[in-house]
């Protein structure tokens, strides 16, 4: 420590106070702490605040990014089919519902996004692609799903069509900030994992 003519000073411990500091944004404030010893008590002034940023408020709150119908490509019992849903995506997931009761009834799958790569458009001079998505399709990249792929030629996709190509721009736009948020806040803790059915 050093007193005022930037001598040495050998610190004292006068006392300590507790601060509860949670991430979510406080506005400057004045804070007036008294701290003792046996020796002496001095009052210390304080000024203090928290500032989140919007992204990492997005992140931190879990925040919609977008909702509206959207098709998925679902493995069946005998055959592949797409079925229809209402679609919710937040920060760190997409919540498929029932395309009727919306979110008036419980949530069908859960897709967490943690391992959410990319999102694009699957060419369309791809001959070998497994699933034909049409101009509006779009295929949701991930870096892994499980323990068990269902077959060899297992790419980690999911195959979603919106309903326009309007919609198609409104869920790619949400897609890619969520992707930024991913990259930006990105942690390593666990989730209940990828529903198979929705892979391919």
């Amino acid at each position: 420590m050093l007193d005022i003519l930037g001598r040495n000073e050998p610190e004292q411990f006068v006392g300590q106070d507790t601060f509860d500091i949670t991430l979510n944004p406080v506005r400057k404030q004045l804070r007036r702490c008294t701290l003792s010893n046996e020796e002496q008590t001095i009052q210390v002034m304080v000024v203090w605040g928290v500032f989140v940023s919007n992204r990492a408020q997005t992140w931190l709150e879990n925040r919609r990014l977008f909702a509206g119908f959207i098709t998925v490509y679902v493995r069946g019992s005998v055959i592949p089919q797409w079925q229809r849903f209402w679609g919710v995506l937040s920060a760190t997931q997409l919540a498929l519902f029932d395309f009727e009761y919306k979110e008036t009834r419980p949530v069908v799958h859960v897709v967490p996004l943690r391992k959410l790569t990319s999102a694009f458009h699957p060419s369309m001079a791809d001959d070998e692609r497994q699933v034909d998505v049409g101009p509006l399709g779009l295929a949701l990249q991930f870096s892994e799903a499980g323990k068990d792929a269902p077959c060899s030629n297992f790419e980690c996709r999911m195959y979603v069509l919106p309903d326009s190509s309007e919609t198609a721009q409104y869920w790619m736009e949400a897609l890619t900030y969520g992707i930024s948020l991913l990259r930006e806040f990105h942690h390593s803790g666990l989730d209940s994992g990828i529903p198979l059915k929705l892979l391919w």
